[in-house]
């Protein structure tokens, strides 16, 4: 699942305050250290802090920087800032006018190099805590909402489902077969019965193995078949290696039910669609016999690409022209 980071701005802002509270404090931990070795004037003490805090003001540039616009890890972050350090302690070397360069030794020189390192850590540990925080904050957020979104897919499915006119229907036709073909009533039976449960049983989740989600599809496309008869055609094409692919639950039933619900078909004038598996994508499509709907792509289609926004960077693709209606939804990995 892929998190982004909630009110980004104020993180930021975060980081920068953080960063200006902490310089000063680390420039007069090191002046401490040079005062008492070197006995400085009070002008001398006031360029080592500036020349200090604004060293730390850029070292935690860069941190943040590499933290919010790369993919670096924290280890990465800290060998780039390190050699960053080394240089600019180097280069401080040689201009700094402040130190007896007789009396400063190599040791002295690495020494310091090494307390700038563990100043690099600390700045390192509080970005990343912060970051940390903000990732946290921002997962439950969007648990929440992703389950706020669940809630509504399913409410419209089980309305759907179990509103009086679907009931009549698939009751009415259940009625029928039973008086004509036994057996076939009773395969409708199995297929009704496995529907419902699946829509409501399938609340506890975020998303679901396309697998199971094709099962439910196969049989809400079965209920249709036996009421629509010949009025409608259905094609899959290359199912055949899914083990591991995902989708939100419900997913493609909406796409599916969408068909039906917004097109007009007769068995003289069929309905025509087809599901297909491509490069790790789902592409449903229909040849278009629209019925005068108002607000064709309703509150179904609308939650599906707002559960996609939450669960990965891929976006629901829809394409529309004269003829054909195609929606194009990405495997969850």
């Amino acid at each position: 699942m892929i998190i982004k980071i909630h009110n980004f701005s104020a993180m930021r802002k975060n980081l920068w305050l953080t960063a200006f509270l902490i310089s000063p404090l680390i420039s007069l931990f090191a002046i401490g250290s040079y005062q008492y070795k070197y006995n400085l004037h009070f002008i001398n003490v006031i360029s080592l802090f500036l020349g200090i805090t604004s060293s730390c003001l850029i070292l935690w540039s860069l941190h943040i920087y590499l933290l919010l616009n790369s993919k670096y890890n924290g280890f990465l972050r800290f060998s780039i800032t390190a050699v960053f350090i080394i240089v600019l302690r180097l280069s401080f070397q040689i201009i700094t006018p402040l130190e007896n360069a007789e009396a400063y030794s190599k040791y002295e020189i690495i020494h310091n190099i090494i307390k700038i390192l563990i100043a690099n850590v600390i700045i390192l540990i509080l970005c990343s805590h912060i970051f940390s925080e903000y990732k946290r904050i921002s997962t439950e957020i969007e648990m929440q909402e992703l389950k706020f979104q669940n809630i509504q897919v399913q409410k419209q499915i089980l309305i759907q489902q179990l509103h009086p006119h679907f009931l009549f229907n698939t009751l009415a036709t259940l009625k029928s077969l039973i008086s004509t073909d036994f057996q076939k009533a009773e395969e409708y039976t199995v297929k009704l019965s496995n529907f419902l449960y699946y829509s409501i049983q399938s609340n506890e989740n975020d998303i679901i193995f396309l697998s199971k989600e094709l099962n439910f599809v196969n049989d809400y496309i079965a209920l249709q078949k036996v009421r629509y008869g010949n009025a409608f055609t259905c094609r899959f094409h290359n199912f055949s290696d899914i083990s591991k692919a995902k989708i939100p639950v419900f997913g493609l039933q909406i796409l599916v039910e969408n068909i039906f619900k917004h097109n007009q078909f007769t068995e003289k004038k069929p309905l025509e669609f087809s599901i297909t598996y491509q490069n790790k994508k789902i592409i449903v499509r229909n040849r278009k016999r629209p019925l005068n709907i108002p607000g064709k792509q309703g509150t179904g289609l609308s939650n599906l690409k707002r559960r996609y926004s939450l669960l990965t960077n891929s976006e629901v693709e829809i394409f529309e022209s004269s003829e054909e209606f195609k929606i194009i939804i990405p495997i969850i990995e």
